[in-house]
């Protein structure tokens, strides 16, 4: 919802009433910003609060960097929830004083703040594990122009930046606009610890809460999906868990017995609201039939997850090996397979078609680096596919294209970029752990597919901003 300064001090007190239910006692805050100094004094252009963290944001980031008349960093707010508290008082203020300078949210007498937006729904995505609810104070224009000239400034300094977005991503700003921002995001202080599973017919829940916390207002929702029963639905209270210190943690656990083949989904809430979402379920006996069926022949997919990313000591997969992986996840995850081996047919055939209700996945994989010429070919492919299928009637049916290679992050920088410009879906190391952990429930490939979509367009959307970003 969002609220106008106008219309007096509702939005603000609302504001501080969410910060003091949202921060912690416990965590880290931490304040990143990017100013501008004008005739008029020292005005914001973006900052970025983040509470609740157990780690250290900013551990590659020099604390300040200045370039032109423009200077971004960071601090680390001390003093505990109190702090916050004081800290966001003065934001709504519109003057924060950040390393001795009074910075304004706006240039001029009029730099008090013109909107809050309370629990903006900005950058939230729909299947994403943890909440992190945030608002957004938003100023005046802080008239400060910048873009070509601003990038090449950046490329000389001292750490380079290859754009002012660069900049912003490496600070956790995010997008710029016109008006002075500042974005306020609470870090989950409630989920459901990794330990939770499901074992000897029993749920075996772990919560994790933030110390500082009251116990009393934690609670874990849940659905248990059973596959031939209805939905059973409940929420575990906080006199259900027994409470152990662990760290700057309380760890509470709980049991519950289970059906044979049952999925947990549990949402852990703290004072009413939803905090973190994930899936329990009782690895050794899957409730994806085609994963059940498979593991009695490669128990654990251990065969198949030395196929597709093999452990940093030991030699990457064959081609084969690795061609014929992939199409065992598909079809793992509930697509339609087939498989073109082309040691075996036409050498300009991709390596595999995926198929489901939603549409057509044209599957080019290679074990090493790959470049522009390697998805031109792909695009080709799916291209071929897409007429054929327009000939024969099916012209409305979707068709995407994505190349799998088993490499990191770091690894892959520069096929991740290319592979968002030409709009083809990239699959690497990191993507493959987690699709596999995607075959344990009941596999759903439409919804997969759409993700995909989805992935395709926001990845194209981010390389036309810059391609760091990506």
């Amino acid at each position: 919802m969002s609220h106008m300064m106008s219309s007096g001090s509702g939005a603000v007190d609302q504001f501080m009433a969410w910060v003091d239910a949202s921060a912690g006692n416990v965590g880290r805050c931490f304040f990143s910003y990017l100013i501008v100094r004008q005739n008029l004094g020292v005005a914001l252009i973006k900052g970025a609060l983040t509470m609740n963290s157990m780690d250290d944001l900013f551990p590659y980031c020099h604390r300040s960097i200045s370039f032109e008349n423009f200077t971004a960093g960071y601090l680390e707010i001390q003093g505990g929830k109190e702090a916050v508290i004081d800290f966001c008082a003065n934001l709504v203020a519109g003057v924060i004083e950040v390393e001795g300078h009074k910075i304004r949210m706006a240039p001029g007498p009029g730099y008090s703040l013109t909107e809050i937006k309370i629990d903006d729904p900005e950058g939230m995505l729909p299947n994403s594990s943890a909440r992190q609810p945030r608002c957004k104070l938003v100023g005046a224009m802080h008239q400060a122009s910048f873009g070509l000239v601003t990038d090449w400034l950046l490329r000389a300094a001292d750490p380079p930046y290859v754009s002012l977005q660069d900049l912003c991503t490496d600070y956790r700003l995010g997008s710029l606009s016109l008006n002075a921002v500042v974005d306020v995001v609470a870090l989950q202080v409630a989920w459901t610890d990794q330990r939770s599973e499901i074992r000897d017919g029993y749920l075996h829940l772990h919560v994790a809460l933030m110390k500082g916390l009251d116990r009393i207002l934690c609670t874990v929702g849940y659905r248990m999906i059973g596959t031939n029963r209805p939905i059973r639905r409940g929420v575990f209270q906080p006199t259900q868990f027994t409470w152990k210190e662990e760290g700057d943690l309380w760890l509470g656990t709980s049991m519950t017995p289970v059906d044979p083949g049952d999925v947990v989904q549990c949402f852990t809430t703290y004072d009413g609201r939803a905090q973190h979402q994930t899936v329990v379920m009782d690895k050794g006996h899957p409730q994806n039939p085609r994963r059940a069926a498979y593991e009695i022949y490669d128990e654990s997919l251990d065969r198949l997850r030395n196929w597709l990313a093999p452990p940093a000591d030991q030699q990457g997969p064959k081609q084969h090996e690795f061609e014929f992986a992939v199409q065992t996840l598909g079809w793992l995850l509930g697509f339609g397979v087939q498989h073109l081996d082309r040691r075996f047919g036409d050498s300009k055939a991709p390596d595999g078609i995926f198929v489901c209700d939603a549409g057509f996945v044209v599957v080019e994989c290679t074990v090493g680096p790959f470049g522009p010429d390697k998805l031109s070919k792909l695009l080709k492919r799916r291209n071929d596919v897409r007429e054929r299928l327009a000939a024969c009637g099916h012209s409305g049916v979707p068709v995407e294209c994505v190349i799998a290679a088993p490499l990191t992050a770091q690894e892959s920088a520069v096929e991740r970029r290319s592979a968002a410009e030409y709009q083809v879906g990239f699959v690497a190391r990191d993507n493959i752990a987690d699709l596999l952990n995607k075959t344990y429930p009941l596999s759903n490939a439409n919804q997969l597919f759409a993700e995909l979509q989805r992935k395709i367009r926001e990845n194209k959307e981010l390389f036309d901003q810059d391609p760091s970003l990506v």
